[in-house]
């Protein structure tokens, strides 16, 4: 049945009525064009008609109701769309959240919003910021302290689609907004939630990153129907990649999130999405792996150049695992090995065949960021990101070192006085991982 509100919702100099189906929208859609309803009314669940044309819907079969009634059949019918995915309530609720959190500050606020609006973003868009912040809510009793409140508004305000770097940028935004706005250490504190947000691993006694993770993944845990919605937005983000690329980065994420333990750190969270979550997951790895087998290879990777990370070994084996679980998403190396082995430097787009130990192919990496630095440059993400286990810039130097010292790439080099020092031009790669061969 198709029903109709009064008009009472004003705008455009006029007031509008709402035009929903109880059963389905393919009957709202057909009655819509028979009546001459443009298709530009409608938005979501219903279309905005104006009052000028209301009796001529109610003559042609529209059944007149309260708004009340409109709404709770609209409901009844699983039809309804939360407010939460219409974009004009979404902003207008982001809005006031913002205002609430840093009066005065709007021209901040009307930045982030148009970093989260933009044309690119579908999943990671100001649906998400609203409902991470809706998640925040729920886990606090409605009283999350500020700093995680602003590492949700940062948390992906720049959003380019590369892991790890998308972190880092939001997080160092975070800190040049925020100068002069909050306190010191508290724009320190929320750049630092936000570089959490790159591996979901909050300590065990830090309850602000717990809070900031379990929220930023609490769509995990919604209902099947609103997890196909995420998926759905998540693999418009990618639309740029090949299904059958996509479908394998995806998988190894979705391996990488059911991996973790905890996946949700609080036990707010726990009791909210952990359940839900793990058969969401669970559900779409089945889903991925079938439409791999399905689809086949599609590329052949024996024309690919290999990547070799250091000599045959402990330390390669221990590399070759941290690619393989997504902990390692960075390398160094000197300019000069490029130099003697007369080898180009990798270009962002690049791809390589990681071998192990007894050079069997067991990855295939693409490079998304290659930059030159002085050793004395090298930042600690980079380092964190090489996934040996180094907390300081100092101890992966220090790692380095003793590798690039070693006997045997002064052999490879063919320098056995070969040193590096502060000014030691090095090259940093960041990468990701596109496919598991073995």
């Amino acid at each position: 049945m198709i029903l109709i509100d009064p008009p009472l919702w004003p705008a455009h100099g006029t007031v509008f009525s709402h035009l929903v189906s109880d059963s389905s929208l393919a009957e709202l859609h057909e009655f819509a064009a028979a009546a001459g309803v443009t298709g530009r009314a409608f938005e979501l669940d219903h279309y905005d008609v104006p009052e000028r044309i209301y009796s001529e819907l109610v003559a042609a079969g529209a059944r007149p109701v309260s708004g009340k009634d409109l709404v709770r059949a609209l409901a009844s019918s699983g039809l309804r769309v939360k407010a939460r995915h219409r974009s004009k309530a979404v902003g207008t609720a982001l809005q006031y959240r913002w205002d609430s959190i840093l009066p005065g500050h709007a021209a901040t606020g009307e930045e982030l919003l148009g970093r989260w609006n933009e044309s690119h973003r579908h999943y990671h868009s100001g649906t998400h910021l609203l409902a991470v912040l809706e998640a925040l809510d729920l886990l606090t009793d409605g009283n999350p302290a500020r700093p995680v409140v602003l590492a949700a508004w940062f948390h992906d305000a720049v959003y380019n689609g590369v892991a790890g770097v998308d972190e880092e940028e939001s997080a160092t935004l975070a800190q040049v907004r925020l100068k002069n706005l909050v306190p010191p250490e508290e724009a320190s504190e929320v750049a630092r939630l936000v570089r959490l947000t790159a591996n979901h691993s909050p300590a065990e006694t830090d309850r602000a990153g717990a809070l900031l993770c379990d929220a930023d993944l609490a769509v995990l845990g919604g209902s099947p129907d609103e997890h196909a919605r995420y998926l759905a937005g998540v693999r418009e983000d990618y639309a740029h990649i090949p299904q059958h690329d996509f479908d394998k980065g995806r998988a190894a994420v979705v391996r990488q999130l059911l991996a973790l333990e905890p996946l949700f750190h609080t036990m707010r969270g726990r009791e909210l999405w952990a359940a839900q979550a793990q058969s969401n997951l669970t559900t779409e790895l089945a889903r991925l792996i079938q439409n791999m087998a399905e689809e086949g290879p599609l590329m052949d990777y024996s024309t690919l150049p290999i990547a070799e990370f250091a000599f045959p070994g402990p330390l390669r084996d221990q590399l070759v695992a941290a690619i393989l679980d997504g902990t390692k998403t960075s390398t160094t190396g000197t300019a000069r090995e490029y130099e003697v082995e007369q080898e180009e430097v990798p270009k962002p787009g690049d791809r390589e065949v990681v071998v192990d130990s007894a050079g069997k192919p067991v990855a295939v990496i693409e490079v998304t960021e290659v930059r030159r630095a002085r050793l004395a440059d090298v930042d600690l993400q980079h380092a964190t990101d090489e996934g040996e286990g180094f907390a300081t810039v100092a101890q992966w130097r220090a790692g380095h070192e003793d590798y690039w010292h070693s006997d045997d790439m002064r052999a490879a080099l063919n320098d056995p006085g070969f040193t590096v020092d502060e000014n030691t031009m090095l090259v940093l790669q960041r990468f990701r991982l596109i496919e598991r061969l073995a």
